[in-house]
């Protein structure tokens, strides 16, 4: 008989969102259960976050000022009300921070530090010690203290079950057994996270797949400007150690560091904003003009003395300068390739200020949501938003259970699984076959024709099945899930860039280069009857 766990909420994730979210619904009286794919803490996203909090949280730091630079950079699409709610609200989540554990860079007033960035002092960046991996250990640890919440490491959701338009649960796989079990909740809170793993290159975590996004999806969800994707400007590719680490754009003009192809021609970036960094990097690797490992190169060249270089490359990098220095890797002697990199997802769920979805029971926060930053992100504000509005979650979640009937969902499952497993073909050449497709087709710099081809060679990938084996600590299964789901996915990204047709903050069309007043608009993706369904709503 299949296992069914009963519980008021269940939280899909267990990065800084997804716990934030756990904890307030605890505190709300809430017995709360939090699935993780992995480890909690040694899994996901939030590891591998830089230091960066939004939080106007000094005496002569501004609201105003962090709120009219988060629209600014929005570009048009995103969402006012929940960017006011993140620019009021981060100073007194980063005080629940502290109260949690957390320690911050200080001045020696007492004021939280702020960087400089771009030869100014950010008003509203906070540094964490340690880094995203202190933020999810705080969190983890306050959740592990709370007699109300219990975390399941090594769990999958595969499917959200509803009962009259209503959520009652979820379907999930025991990793470590292989064997479907059923949640029952009266809640589901999604904190998944984003779909960075679609392309080739990538700063993020190899498990950040997006299928949360197609759980959300299947369910009956309004998805948004999924096209929306971050791209960061340069990330190192080689050597294989060092892969994913990514080095501040703007240090290459502190250090005077100079780009080059791989057929050494300086692609003259001192001048250039970091997304116009980007589009050149990228046509230079499309163009057939990549290093061996398909980038640029990094070389500094600069006459102030080496201690001084090492010092300021310290002082931007933080941990990850003692990371290369402790793998042999110097930045400032060597000649390191680089790349563009998908970062940040900005699109997803569509939420309203409490993460609520357009299905009853049903909440998204974090990255796995999708109209708060619109075209483009301001640094810091990603963790602020795991903390304002998985606060928020937690606190506007039901607790009134109902009693769903599993037995069709959990055989419609057990079905899609033994179909997944019924081919030849391995789910590491698929999914390597489709990050390649996504990146050289659909990457930073995008064409209509270009995203139709990709858009076909998704859906031919799609009919292929994978051959997995299903036994004890099934990470085949797992695998071959992972793909599916990045598959279907896929195909609503590049749906949706076809969709768009202008140019606006991280998606960029050579074929529409400019931005157009009449697309000030998102792209949303729906369901109907079976059919993905792509449209135009208002912003």
């Amino acid at each position: 008989m299949t296992e069914i766990i009963k519980t008021n909420v269940v939280v899909i994730g267990g990065g800084a969102a997804g716990l934030r979210s756990a904890l307030e619904a605890a505190a709300q009286g809430r017995e709360v259960l939090v699935l993780s794919k992995g480890v909690v803490g040694k899994s996901g996203i939030t590891p591998l976050a830089s230091f960066g909090i939004s939080a106007a949280v000094n005496n002569d730091d501004s609201i105003d000022r962090h709120l009219e630079e988060s629209l600014r950079v929005a570009q048009g699409i995103g969402n006012p009300k929940l960017l006011q709610i993140l620019a009021q609200e981060s100073p007194a989540r980063l005080k629940d921070l502290v109260a949690y554990g957390l320690t911050f860079k200080m001045e020696d007033d007492g004021r939280f530090y702020h960087p400089v960035r771009a030869g100014k002092r950010d008003n509203h960046t906070c540094c964490i010690n340690g880094g995203g991996f202190s933020l999810n250990q705080a969190l983890r640890r306050a959740a592990e203290a709370s007699p109300r919440i219990r975390i399941l490491n090594d769990t999958m959701a595969l499917k959200i079950v509803k009962e009259d338009d209503q959520v009652v649960g979820l379907v999930v796989l025991d990793i470590a057994s292989g064997k479907l079990a059923a949640v029952s909740a009266a809640s589901v809170i999604l904190a998944t996270g984003g779909y960075e793993e679609l392309w080739h290159f990538t700063d993020t975590s190899t498990d950040s797949t997006g299928e949360g996004i197609c759980l959300a999806m299947d369910a009956g969800a309004d998805l948004v400007d999924l096209e929306m994707v971050l791209f960061y400007p340069l990330v190192m590719i080689h050597p294989p150690s060092a892969i994913g680490c990514s080095v501040p754009y703007d240090l290459a003009t502190n250090i005077n560091a100079r780009l080059l192809d791989g057929r050494m021609r300086d692609l003259s970036t001192k001048a250039l904003s970091p997304f116009d960094l980007i589009k050149t990097a990228y046509r230079a690797i499309r163009s057939g003009s990549a290093t061996p490992n398909g980038g640029i190169y990094f070389k500094v060249e600069c006459e102030m003395p080496e201690t001084q270089i090492i010092e300021i490359i310290k002082e931007r990098m933080g941990v990850r300068f003692t990371h290369l220095q402790k793998m042999g890797i110097s930045l400032h002697r060597d000649r390191i390739e680089m790349s563009p990199a998908s970062h940040y997802c900005l699109g997803g769920v569509q939420i309203d200020e409490d993460g609520r979805t357009n299905i009853k029971g049903l909440f998204a926060t974090g990255e796995v949501s999708g109209n708060i930053h619109g075209a483009g992100r301001v640094f810091s504000n990603a963790l602020a938003e795991t903390q304002v509005f998985g606060y928020r979650a937690g606190r506007a979640v039901t607790s009134n259970a109902r009693n769903g009937d599993f037995s069709e969902p959990l055989a419609k499952v057990e079905k899609e699984i033994q179909e997944v497993c019924s081919g030849f073909k391995s789910p590491a050449a698929i999914r390597s076959d489709l990050k390649m497709i996504m990146w050289t087709l659909a990457g930073p710099v995008r064409h209509g024709d270009l995203m139709t081809e990709a858009l076909n060679r998704i859906i031919e990938l799609s009919h292929n099945n994978m051959r997995v084996k299903r036994d004890t600590f099934c990470q085949q299964l797992v695998a071959a899930l992972e793909v599916k789901a990045m598959i279907r996915l896929a195909e609503a990204v590049v749906r949706s860039g076809l969709e768009r047709t202008e140019s606006r903050g991280h998606h960029f069309r050579d074929d529409y280069p400019q931005m157009d007043d009449g697309w000030r608009a998102h792209t949303r993706v729906r369901i109907l009857k079976d059919e993905m369904i792509i449209d135009k709503i208002p912003a």
